[in-house]
C-alpha cells in the first residue's frame, strides 16, 4: 500500500494534472449537454465547445468556442449562471468555477500556418522538374 502512495507522490504532480484533465472533460461535456438541450437562446445554436482549462484552484474555467463569432459570446455570457448552476449540479466540488467563454482560434491560426508553410514549399513540380531534367 506504500508502495503505490510513494509512486504517486514521486510523479512530480502528474496525479493531480490527470485530475484536473479529467475534470476539464467533464466540464466540457456538462456544458456541451446543457447547450444543446436546455439553453434556448437561438445566438448559441451553432456554438461548439472545444476545450476547458481551469486554471489552478479549479476557481475559474476558460472555455473555448467555435462558431457564432461576437453574437455567440455575448448569448454564452449572457447564459453563464444557468449554465454554471447546470454544472454545479454535476460536480463533486462546493462551488462551481467562473465560465470565461473565449473564441477558439486554433483553426485560424492552424490555417495560418499552414498557408505560411504552403508559400515557402516550392512550385509544385518547379525544383523536381528541373531536377529531372538535369539527370536526363
Amino acid at each position: 500500500m506504500s508502495t503505490s502512495t510513494s509512486m504517486n507522490a514521486g510523479a512530480g504532480g502528474g496525479g493531480a494534472e490527470l485530475v484536473k484533465r479529467r475534470l476539464e472533460n467533464h466540464i466540457l461535456e456538462v456544458l456541451s449537454e446543457l447547450l444543446a438541450r436546455e439553453v434556448r437562446d437561438p445566438r448559441v445554436e451553432d456554438v461548439v465547445i472545444t476545450a476547458v482549462e481551469l486554471n489552478e484552484d479549479f476557481s475559474v474555467a476558460k472555455v473555448f468556442t467555435m462558431g457564432g463569432g461576437p453574437t455567440a459570446l455575448r448569448g454564452l455570457r449572457q447564459a453563464a449562471g444557468f449554465l454554471r448552476g447546470g454544472l454545479g449540479r454535476t460536480l463533486k466540488t462546493k462551488t462551481a468555477p467562473e465560465l470565461r467563454f473565449r473564441e477558439d482560434r486554433s483553426l485560424e491560426q492552424y490555417n495560418r500556418v499552414e498557408a505560411l508553410l504552403e508559400e515557402d514549399r516550392p512550385a509544385a513540380g518547379g525544383e523536381e522538374a528541373a531536377a529531372e531534367d538535369g539527370e536526363a
